[in-house]
């Protein structure tokens, strides 16, 4: 078995040679349309000056250089996470401010989205991510870790914002941007998101909120035309998303991932500003809502199960849809009704 594991650097190298030459035409990430006109440096700044964003999980990896590149753009930034961002402090000191929170809680998210509720941004970005290892986890309010923290915490902070009043403002309707992995193929388990039942499967799990990350955007695209809502695969980028399912990270097979993804993959700060700066502002996606993007901007089909297999064209199963979010509604309430 433990053999087995060494080809895992190996699976995703060949993974990151897929995306970059082509898959993204296949069935699984085949593109609707291509990324939008791409925006000069001048033209980036002069519509991120002044506009305000809020990041959730920015504090390190993927999130903390999209907030830096913001900041960068004349832009204020408010990052929420667990640990004080230092270094993006320092090279941000007057437009970033940072908001400790554990979004492994349900109520710590119900509670950090009411109080920033009653701020106006033009973009919400949620780029939290959570791959259990071998053993399942299980959060303070009982809720499995993966689906906490990569999934239900989003849902639970967006309904908050959202009753706040995310869409009321006069200008331009504020993006939400949700990073997970559109396109994946499986069947979700929306009958038991919490794996109460079901024997523990870490990637599996992992997918299963990937599926209903989708789901979601879909849901609130239909539910709240005031708010445009997207999703975005960044596809293979050097990050430590991996560490604990790969033995942690001072493992030698995350050692080795790094090593393979540093060879093949983009960087953060390439993705950051040339892919998602661009979607983050640009004009094209204002009567985008409910799409998906990939690594170079490009649009994509959300994940397999949610459209309609029979059809060329991309038609939504709307009794999918519903499915993943009555029971994600149910995973909260259970969650936010749990002893603190």
């Amino acid at each position: 078995m433990a053999k087995l594991w060494l080809f895992i650097p190996i699976l995703v190298a060949l993974i990151g040679v897929a995306m970059r030459f082509g898959m993204a035409h296949g069935t699984r990430f085949r593109v609707l349309s291509p990324a939008p006109p791409a925006l000069d440096g001048a033209q980036l700044s002069t519509l991120t000056k002044g506009s305000s964003s809020l990041c959730v999980g920015c504090t390190s990896g993927l999130g903390a250089g999209l907030a830096k590149v913001i900041c960068e753009h004349g832009g204020d930034v408010v990052v929420i996470g667990r640990r004080r961002p230092e270094a993006l402090l320092a090279a941000c000191p007057t437009r970033l401010e940072w908001v400790q929170a554990d979004f492994s809680s349900m109520q710590t998210a119900q509670a950090t989205g009411r109080k920033l509720g009653t701020r106006r941004f033009n973009n919400v970005i949620f780029t939290l991510d959570f791959i259990s290892g071998d053993t399942k986890m299980l959060s303070k309010e009982g809720i499995e870790m993966n689906t906490a923290v990569y999934f239900l915490s989003r849902f639970v902070m967006i309904d908050e914002l959202l009753s706040a009043g995310l869409g009321a403002s006069p200008s331009r309707k504020p993006r939400v941007f949700s990073m997970a992995f559109p396109g994946v193929s499986d069947v979700p388990q929306f009958e038991d998101l919490n794996w109460d039942s079901t024997p523990w499967a870490s990637w599996k799990a992992h997918k299963n909120a990937v599926v209903a990350q989708d789901a979601v955007v879909l849901g609130l695209s239909k539910r709240h035309p005031d708010v445009n809502f997207f999703g975005l695969n960044p596809g293979i980028i050097k990050t430590d998303i991996l560490a604990s399912f790969l033995g942690g990270p001072s493992s030698v097979l995350f050692a080795l991932q790094q090593l393979v993804i540093g060879a093949i993959g983009r960087t953060v700060e390439d993705y950051s500003l040339n892919t998602a700066l661009q979607l983050l502002v640009s004009p094209q996606l204002e009567t985008a809502t409910g799409t998906f993007y990939n690594h170079y901007g490009e649009q994509i089909w959300p994940s397999t199960w949610l459209t309609d297999p029979a059809s060329e064209q991309l038609n939504i199963v709307d009794q999918h849809v519903e499915q993943v979010w009555e029971a994600s509604q149910k995973l909260a309430a259970r969650a936010l009704s749990a002893a603190p």
